[in-house]
């Protein structure tokens, strides 16, 4: 984490927070002139906006746009901005920010807010938030104009601002260390597992593995297998795959890559040197353990706790989820 989380950013005017406008608990002062210039952009803003949106046709100045843009962002990062970072997140510019607190040089900076506004900036703006936009500009330019100034306004840049605070108050932590403190070791642990025999397409073989320092992705079924299109279909593609037209996973050696013949040979050297199996009945038990607390998890909606005994050891372990 660099010092750009450290200083206070967003939509909100916690950026500029300083000994001349900041008036503690009593607001800002506003003179005069600051009132005529305000109200001027207003103006301007309800002016540009108007033409836009009452100009017929799709040909309108590019130039009416960026007015009505900037105008709408100036007055919500003044007024709006400024009631989120007095009222909401209580920002108070006496409190110190963790880059003056461990400033190290490293990890913990103190940035020009000036220069930290652009670090901010670059790093909220890209391609994503853009992809509703240019669909909503099938409808026309206005709708996606619309799109781009309310959803900065009252979404993006709320978001980016509170949790910049959430961390600045929290030593400068990323979003996945403070949910992780609030809601225990859970989210850091959680896996997706997915077990079904009835499955169609074809069998499916795969883990993922994510992790804080990578990832594994391995298909054990696809990757040794030739990815084929038929038109018309043929004869025998993979197990479970009831149809081969259009793409298919066509598995040679099948029986070899689901390891059959492994499974086999390990079981009789098991037998006839009288050793300990790699896959034990513990193992199963400790599977269908895994299994039960996941149907119990999702039928009664909480967290199973670690070791685990089914209440009802009896009962057919979808029936903890059907049931409930």
């Amino acid at each position: 984490m660099s010092g750009v989380f450290f200083a206070g950013v967003g939509l909100g005017s916690g950026l500029f927070l300083n000994d001349r406008l900041y008036r503690g608990k009593g607001g800002y002062a506003m003179t005069v002139q600051r009132r005529l210039l305000w109200a001027a952009t207003v103006l301007l803003g309800a002016i540009a906006l108007g033409v836009v949106a009452l100009s017929r046709g799709e040909s309108v100045n590019a130039a009416w746009l960026v007015v009505a843009a900037v105008c709408v962002y100036v007055i919500s990062y003044r007024f709006y901005g400024l009631f989120i970072a007095t009222h909401v997140l209580q920002v108070d510019a006496a409190r110190a920010t963790p880059a003056v607190r461990h400033g190290d040089g490293l990890d913990y900076v103190s940035t020009n807010r000036v220069v930290l506004f652009g670090h901010h900036f670059a790093a909220i703006a890209g391609a994503g938030p853009l992809v509703g936009p240019v669909l909503a500009a099938q409808m026309g330019y206005l709708p996606g104009t619309l799109w781009i100034l309310a959803g900065v306004v009252f979404a993006g840049a709320v978001q980016d601002m509170t949790v910049l605070f959430l961390s600045t108050r929290r030593d400068g932590r990323s979003l996945g260390d403070m949910i992780r403190s609030e809601m225990g070791p859970v989210p850091g642990g959680i896996a997706l597992i997915e077990d079904s025999w009835v499955k169609h397409g074809g069998m499916d073989d795969r883990v993922e593995l994510h992790g804080t320092g990578g990832v594994i992705y391995c298909d054990l079924l696809h990757g040794s297998s030739m990815e084929t299109f038929s038109l018309d279909g043929y004869g025998y593609a993979v197990e479970k795959a009831g149809e081969t037209k259009g793409w298919t996973f066509t598995v040679f050696e099948e029986a070899h890559i689901y390891g059959f013949p492994h499974e086999m040979r390990h079981f009789t050297q098991c037998v006839l040197n009288d050793q300990a199996p790699r896959e034990t009945g513990e193992d199963g038990v400790a599977t269908l353990e895994i299994i039960y607390a996941a149907y119990e998890s999702a039928g009664t909606g909480r967290r199973i706790v670690w070791p685990y005994k089914p209440k009802k050891s009896g009962e057919v372990p979808v029936n903890l989820w059907l049931k409930a």
